[in-house]
């Protein structure tokens, strides 16, 4: 029983930290702070602006007075830098000029 619950665990584990965050200055800091609460994974799915960022580390770290301020700060340009919002693509199909005039 222990090793099946052992292999559990690990698997558990590896799956969450499956999809990790982008190289890059202050990805440690990231990973330290945020990924005690949190999986990669739910980072990785956010898509904010950098104000929302701010709003988002602000609120989740609230409570957590060992953070400095500078360090809030390189959170959130990290953040803001490799999660930004998502481009919305139009998928309207194409109306040329001349269908629209035709139409009348």
């Amino acid at each position: 029983m222990g090793l099946k619950l052992l292999a559990v665990a690990l698997t558990s584990a590896l799956l969450t930290h499956a999809q990790s965050l982008p190289s890059g200055p202050d990805k440690e800091l990231v990973e330290a702070v945020c990924g005690a609460c949190h999986s990669t994974e739910r980072i990785v799915d956010q898509h904010l602006s950098k104000t929302q960022w701010q709003s988002l580390v602000l609120e989740m770290l609230q409570e957590n007075p060992e953070v400095t301020q500078p360090e809030r700060d390189k959170i959130v340009e990290y953040l803001a830098k490799n999660f930004p919002p998502k481009v919305k693509v139009n998928k309207a199909s194409k109306v040329r000029g001349y269908d629209i005039l035709d139409s009348h």
